[in-house]
This record gives structure tokens, C-alpha cells and sequence, in this order.
């Protein structure tokens, strides 16, 4: 009898410890119905997605949550979640920090930025190049002392953001307006060519009185006046249009992740913020922060400004 019990004990502890699936533990992946979000806390799932609104922490007398079936168990069995110490770690003059196993996120005045970006299929976040500036790593497992042991819920959701950045349209406004200028200005005064009409007129009459009187003095006043302000305009309209920058279709040529100088720039208060999300390549125009207000192609943000065009 007594060992009919034993096994029975047994076959219930296997069933309680049966794992709901067979993978590797992880914070923030569902086991079907739970996910463990630290040591000693879970969260339900739906639909494969946790819902944050029903977070529960283990009792102190089975404190670990695990990915089995009955969620929290005692101290000797290993928990879900391993420690996350390494995620979102920007306190030590990183560039970037990992924020789960597969993304990551810009660092500023020692916190973690709210846009995230995810690596390419097949690489993974290592926390060591993030910090250098250069996140995503093409390996085959993620290192344990070099990640984020976290699988984000939103992660998923990444295709749902708007990946285009074109916003800035300068180029075709400024077009017409250089062309309607010299178009209109030069085409009437040369049509009616003021010169010869009064040329014949007071030539025949007054003859050589009054044919080098008018002559000189009707020349130089109106001759130099044209020529002085049709190139005034078209120096002022070639120099409106030269600016205009897409930083998307320059992140979309490089395919680099990270912070790149603004090509020919001398100002070097700003820079290109090159990232990937959805399968897409991104950009965006950023400022250096006011104690650092410089920027430098090699260094980043700091406090000299570069001589170089290019900023470098």
C-alpha cells in the first residue's frame, strides 16, 4: 500500500513539473499560459501574448516561477527567468543596450530611449557590441553573459509602426518657384527690345545734335540694369534648392545601424540615425544634446567642434 502511494506521488509530480512546452526557459516567453517576468514573478498569457494586468508574485514558501505547469515551486528548482542584470544597461556610456534577445535601443544621459529597434533575422543583440555602437550579432545562439535573456511581447507588433521617414518633401516646392522667376523676367524684356525704337526716331530729325546727346546717356543707364539683377536671381534660386536630405534613402544605401555624420555637413550639430525595424531600413535626423552639442563622424557627440566637412 505504502508503495502504491509512493508511485502515485510520483506520477502527480510529474504532471505538476511537466513543462507546457519544450523550450528553453526565457523571461517574458509564454509556456502557454504564464510567462515569468523575473525569479518570483509571472504574468498570464492569451493567445500566446502575457496581459500585464494580471501579474501575480509567488508565495514566499514557493518563491521561483518556472515554466511548468504548476508555475512556482521551491528554491532548488532553477527559475525561468534568469537574471536580466545585462538589459537596458546605459549607465556606463553605452551607445546602444540590448533590450531583449533580439532588440534594442538608443541610450541618452545614462537611460534607455523609448524607440526601439529590432536586429536583422538571424543576428542576435550582444550587449558588448551595443555598447560600442555596433548591437546586432550574427551567431547562432545568443552568449549567456553577452545578452539579454528577455523575448520582448512586442516584438511582433514591430510591423505595425510606420517605417517611412520621407516627411521631408523641400524638393519639389522649391522647384517651380526658381523656375517661374527667370522664366517670366528675362521673356518680355527682350521681346520688345526698347533699343531700336527710339533709335531710328530722333536719329533722322535733329541729326548730329541730338544723335550723340541721347545716345550715350540712354545707353549705359539702361544697359548695365538687366544684366546687374538677372544674376542677383539666379544665384539666390540655385542655393534654395541644394539642401534637402532624405535620411531614410541614406540609411537604405549604407544598410549600417547607428549614428553617421550628415554628408558634406560643416554645421555638425545634428546627425543621421541609421536603424532596422520590420524588415525595413530607417532614419532619422537627431540633435546632439546641449553639453555635448558636437558631432564627430569618429567620436560621436562631444564638446569640440569638427573643422572638417563631413564632420570630421
Amino acid at each position: 500500500m505504502s508503495q502504491l502511494l509512493r508511485v502515485g506521488l510520483l506520477a502527480l509530480l510529474a504532471i505538476l513539473l511537466a513543462p507546457s512546452a519544450l523550450v528553453d526557459a526565457t523571461c517574458g516567453f509564454c509556456y502557454g499560459s504564464h510567462t515569468c517576468i523575473d525569479n518570483t514573478t509571472f504574468r498570464v498569457c492569451y493567445e500566446k501574448k502575457p496581459v500585464p494586468s494580471l501579474t501575480f508574485k509567488c508565495p514566499e514558501e514557493m518563491p521561483v516561477c518556472t515554466q511548468f505547469g504548476s508555475i512556482c515551486q521551491p528554491l532548488w528548482l532553477p527559475p525561468a527567468c534568469p537574471n536580466t542584470q545585462k538589459c537596458g544597461k546605459c549607465d556606463e556610456g553605452q551607445i546602444f543596450a540590448c533590450t531583449s534577445l533580439t532588440t534594442f535601443a538608443g541610450c541618452h544621459a545614462g537611460k534607455v530611449l523609448s524607440q526601439e529597434s529590432k536586429c536583422p533575422k538571424d543576428y542576435f543583440c550582444s550587449v558588448q557590441n551595443a555598447a560600442a555602437g555596433n548591437p546586432c550579432k550574427l551567431i547562432c545562439e545568443p552568449e549567456v553573459d553577452d545578452s539579454c535573456d528577455r523575448v520582448e511581447s512586442g516584438d511582433t507588433e514591430l510591423p505595425t509602426s510606420t517605417p517611412s521617414i520621407s516627411n521631408p518633401t523641400p524638393g519639389p516646392t522649391p522647384g517651380p518657384s526658381p523656375g517661374t522667376t527667370p522664366g517670366t523676367s528675362p521673356g518680355p524684356t527682350p521681346g520688345p527690345t526698347p533699343g531700336p525704337t527710339p533709335g531710328p526716331t530722333p536719329g533722322p530729325s535733329p541729326g548730329p545734335t541730338q544723335g550723340p546727346t541721347q545716345g550715350p546717356t540712354q545707353g549705359p543707364s539702361q544697359g548695365p540694369t538687366p544684366e546687374v539683377t538677372t544674376p542677383t536671381t539666379t544665384t539666390a534660386s540655385t542655393s534654395t534648392a541644394e539642401p534637402p536630405l532624405d535620411p531614410t534613402a541614406y540609411c537604405q544605401g549604407i544598410q549600417r545601424i547607428g549614428n553617421f555624420a550628415i554628408p558634406n555637413d560643416t554645421v555638425c550639430t545634428s546627425f543621421i540615425y541609421c536603424f532596422y525595424r520590420a524588415n525595413v531600413w530607417n532614419g532619422s535626423i537627431r540633435n546632439c544634446n546641449a553639453n555635448n552639442p558636437y558631432f564627430n563622424a569618429v567620436s560621436g557627440c562631444g564638446a569640440t567642434r569638427p573643422s572638417g566637412a563631413g564632420c570630421r
